[in-house]
């Protein structure tokens, strides 16, 4: 008979810092904004994280060398036109819905993710964050009880 292995999602599990972003702004802005404030260096990824069939977003990543850890820039909404299935007064105008990577927190606009990172910094990063014009309010997000974190794994 052949033995059977069951794998857990916690076998995965990354340890990683969450913070939320509460912007207006475009997510290649913002990466601009966050590299200059920083001094880091976001690139898109060519690969978008797909929220849905439908629906996916841009990833920006900065590989930072100098401390080994590794930044993720993430929107958290995604815009989804879709054609109009009734006839009316608006039938040539598509419907715009919105798709969330993280549904229970529809509030935050972005998520940056930071792994292998020195939490002894964080207020410091937070700080200048805040410092960005267009940046409403930026913190630290407890991940640990959010239904869809495993969105944030890829």
């Amino acid at each position: 008979m052949v033995a059977k292995y069951k794998l857990s999602a916690q076998e995965f599990e990354i340890d990683y810092t969450l913070l939320a972003l509460h912007t207006g702004v475009e997510d290649y802005t913002l990466a601009y904004h966050l590299n200059k404030v920083l001094k880091m260096s976001f690139k898109r990824l060519q690969n978008d994280l797909v929220i849905d069939e439908n629906s996916c977003v841009a990833v920006y990543n900065f590989d930072n060398e100098k401390d080994q850890s590794n930044w993720f820039l993430i929107a958290n909404k995604a815009l989804v036109e879709q054609e109009a299935i009734e006839a009316d007064l608006f039938q040539h105008q598509p419907i715009k819905t919105s798709s969330y990577l993280i549904p229970e927190r529809k509030e935050v606009d972005y998520f940056v993710k930071i792994e292998d990172h020195d939490p002894s910094c964080l207020k410091d990063i937070i700080q200048k964050i805040k410092k960005i014009p267009d940046i409403v309010t930026a913190y630290k997000l407890d991940y640990t009880g959010l239904k869809s974190k495993q969105n944030l794994i890829f």
